[in-house]
């Protein structure tokens, strides 16, 4: 049930990053306050603890792309981000597409020619009659 669960929520938030990033900032809201407090109660006075807490977490935007890097959802954003990417550039230069396409299907065609005159008489067995 938590692989079902982890792949829904990924695709909400591969569509709704912004409501993931709100969460991310929530939650950093929370730990820096629960930072601030456990840092006053061993002595430090607010300001201090305040920037100690914000010196050992860093910044919020470097935290949401630390969560958001580490998560499958950004290899699927930048898999689909190289397609569309791989595709504007092919539209640009149609001859080189086509030119590519046709060597890749004249060599697929010879392969499978030349694999099936290979079958056919040097791994089919020898037309031999029966011995005995």
């Amino acid at each position: 049930m938590g692989l079902i669960r982890s792949f829904t929520l990924g695709f909400k938030s591969l569509y709704h990053r912004n409501l993931r990033n709100d969460e991310i900032e929530e939650e950093l809201r929370v730990f820096l306050e629960d930072s601030i407090d456990d840092k006053m109660r061993h002595g430090m006075n607010r300001e201090d603890a305040m920037r100690a807490a914000r010196a050992e977490i860093g910044s919020v935007t470097a935290v949401q792309q630390k969560v958001w890097s580490a998560s499958w959802e950004s290899s699927a954003q930048m898999l689909w981000h190289d397609l569309i990417y791989t595709f504007r550039r092919l539209a640009r230069t149609p001859g080189v597409v086509f030119a590519v396409v046709l060597s890749i299907g004249l060599g697929i065609a010879a392969n499978a020619t030349i694999f099936s005159l290979v079958s056919k008489f040097v791994l089919a067995p020898a037309p031999v009659g029966d011995s005995h």
